[in-house]
């Protein structure tokens, strides 16, 4: 999003009057706008907008400068060859391309992102920002929000306050808000071609949401503004405007604050869980399996090991070993007569027993697992639901902390 943002600011220094080097801008309004398309695809939607802001056919009716037309034309041409190569691109290289039900899959996407977005992150802001401060902040937090909220207040009346500043009226914010969601479903709109996307509010699956953001932004400042210039007085609502959006800004960042510190003590809880492993096992012997036990998966949104996919990774990079396999229990878990299955989202993995070991964090200890009655006995023993008394999680959200 850095990179697009810079993209459309270096396309719209491009075309200001009282740019010299337009050059130079328009270079890095498509390199930024290349990186940042090969960087997520869920950008694509977005270079429509930026088109549209490149053209900008009112401006350019009322100049009527040829010329200057022309040029334009140039530069959105290159705009549309940079899209269309990185949508042949991504079409070539992705493995996410999926069957897509039409019109039952873009009821349920446009019910989720609203519900997500507007509702459990929109209008249940206060409740949120009450449990933060109840629950997960400290002095630390309060005084460094406190002095965000000074500065961000500051900055933003002093800049309404200028003389040539001209405070937006009531029309410029009801417009305002109703192209943000138009920006908001162009932010998803990628999704349209496939259904392989999940909704969290705070989970990994908000990932989805990175461009969308942008247009719940829009839908904040319009929709505050929108209400202040309509029932305030001028001066009165310019001031409303700036505590209302200097709050909103200083909640996001006691929200994602509070969130990190759930990933900063799943690391922890990681590098305590290889440090154990790697005091039980000094070496281990190739194509081994390991299935860790006896933790949970997830501390809130934080991921601590929850698949194959980490555990095995972060084995392998430890013991410099490619042939290490390695899984966590998890109710997904089913013990079969040849061997132990594991899923999570659409992707499975299968452990046959040889060279089989199950790892008990909780209890110390190692179990080698020769065949189903070892491990049905064992589960039996330790761990008869494959919960180990965690909270609810589920993969791309973890657990809910709101």
């Amino acid at each position: 999003m850095l990179l697009f943002f810079l993209s459309l600011y270096a396309g719209l220094r491009a075309f200001s009057l009282h740019t010299t080097r337009k050059l130079f801008w328009k270079g890095v309004s498509i390199f930024s706008l290349l990186l940042s398309l090969l960087s997520y695809e869920v950008v694509l939607p977005l270079v429509f907008l930026n088109v549209l802001l490149f053209w900008n056919p009112i401006d350019r009716i009322k100049q009527n400068n040829t010329k200057q037309q022309q040029n334009h034309a140039v530069f959105i041409l290159l705009n549309f060859i940079a899209l269309i190569y990185i949508i042949v691109f991504k079409m070539k290289t992705t493995t996410r391309l999926g069957k897509f039900n039409y019109p039952g899959d873009v009821a349920h996407i446009t019910f989720s992102v609203f519900q997500v977005s507007y509702a459990k992150l929109g209008v249940n802001l206060p409740y949120i920002w009450g449990e933060v401060l109840s629950k997960y902040s400290n002095f630390t937090d309060l005084l460094t929000g406190l002095l965000l909220y000074t500065v961000i207040f500051l900055y933003l009346y002093a800049i309404s306050s200028r003389e040539e500043s001209v405070f937006p009226g009531t029309k410029w914010m009801r417009n305002l808000t109703f192209l943000s969601f138009i920006i908001f479903f162009l932010g998803y709109a990628i999704f349209f071609t496939n259904n392989k996307i999940g909704f969290s509010p705070t989970g990994i699956d908000n990932r989805v949401a990175i461009a969308a953001a942008s247009g719940i932004a829009f839908t904040i400042v319009g929709g505050v503004g929108w209400i202040c210039t309509s029932i305030l007085p001028h001066k009165f609502a310019r001031w409303f405007f700036c505590v209302v959006i200097a709050i909103v800004c200083t909640g996001g960042f006691l929200i994602i604050n509070s969130l990190a510190s759930f990933w900063i003590t799943a690391s922890q809880q990681q590098q305590a869980v290889l440090a154990a492993i790697q005091h039980k096992f000094p070496a281990m012997t190739k194509n081994s399996t390991l299935i860790l036990d006896g933790v949970c998966p997830y501390n809130g949104p934080g991921i601590v090991f929850e698949s194959q996919w980490d555990l095995m990774g972060a084995l392998q990079t430890l013991y410099k070993d490619p042939t290490l396999r390695a899984d966590i229990v998890t109710p997904r878990l089913q013990v079969k007569n040849n061997g132990i299955y594991t899923q999570i989202y659409t992707f499975s993995a299968f452990y046959p027993f040889k060279n089989l070991f199950i790892y008990n964090f909780k209890n110390q200890k190692v179990y080698h697992i020769y065949n189903a009655q070892a491990a049905v006995y064992y589960f039996q023993e330790f761990n008869p639901d494959h919960n180990n008394g965690c909270p609810a999680g589920e993969a791309g959200n973890g657990v809910s902390v709101f």
